[in-house]
């Protein structure tokens, strides 16, 4: 009989491809199970009903940005939009029909779109930033904001329906920082050890523009990333594990 597939990261990457594609495959029936089990649904449900916005996450394929996990919010309510590097052009054809498809549905059914538009780096080491960007944090960053201008055009810069949001994911900490007006920025690691009533006030005041309902549903998330990020303070993580998806 063959032993038990190694959990950790560093463990299961060493292994020979045949008992990787075994462990992923395993996995996914795990995953799977979950998602469709009647708990799961009603969860999903009951969470939609509570927070209508639609949630649209553009980021890069690397398997540490698991935006769900780290905000804790349950599997199925993020809408994900994965390439290279998080590099998307809004006038790619296909691209540019699923998304507007994805903010046309939301809108006739009475919901706005938040578009979440991610960038990735490291602050321990630069080395494991966004390979697509050749680790360079600042062109990763001007690319998400290129494309949140090209979603201002598509969708209206009045950000009334569908709200372009600007944010970084710290990989080390798995932190998200949120880029509002004038280069204002809240950094959830800032908010470690304080109370997370705050971070709504201070939501508000960096994105004084965003309609109150997309606030009220983008504050869980953060909430759900600031009890992630505080509950791996001190405990000891593999960082060197970028594209091990």
């Amino acid at each position: 009989m063959e032993p038990a597939m190694p959990s950790p990261a560093t463990l299961l990457h060493d292994q020979p491809i045949a008992r990787r594609i075994d462990a992923l495959l395993d996995l996914s029936r795990q995953h799977a199970e979950h998602f469709c089990s009647p708990g799961a649904w009603l969860a999903r449900q009951r969470y939609t009903a509570e927070h209508p916005t639609s949630i649209v996450v553009m980021k890069c394929m690397d398997g540490r940005i698991h935006i769900p996990h780290a905000t804790r919010t349950p599997l199925g309510i993020i809408t994900p939009f994965r390439n290279l590097g998080g590099i998307f052009d809004l006038g790619w054809p296909y691209l540019g029909e699923l998304l507007t498809d994805t903010v046309v549905d939301t809108a006739q059914a009475g919901r706005a779109t938040l578009m979440l538009i991610t960038y990735h780096f490291s602050r321990g080491n630069q080395a494991r930033g966004c390979a697509g960007f050749n680790c360079d944090t600042q062109a990763a960053k001007a690319h998400a904001y290129a494309i949140a201008e090209q979603a201002g055009k598509l969708f209206g810069h009045d950000h009334q329906q569908v709200y372009p949001l600007v944010c970084g994911f710290e990989t080390d900490s798995d932190a998200l920082i949120i880029h509002g007006k004038e280069g204002a920025t809240l950094d959830v690691s800032d908010w470690v050890g304080r109370a997370a009533e705050g971070l709504s006030s201070q939501l508000n005041a960096i994105c004084p523009d965003m309609p109150h309902d997309m606030l009220r549903d983008l504050l869980p998330l953060l909430e759900g990333n600031l009890a992630h990020v505080s509950e791996l303070q001190g405990v000891e993580r593999e960082l060197d594990i970028e594209h091990r998806e």
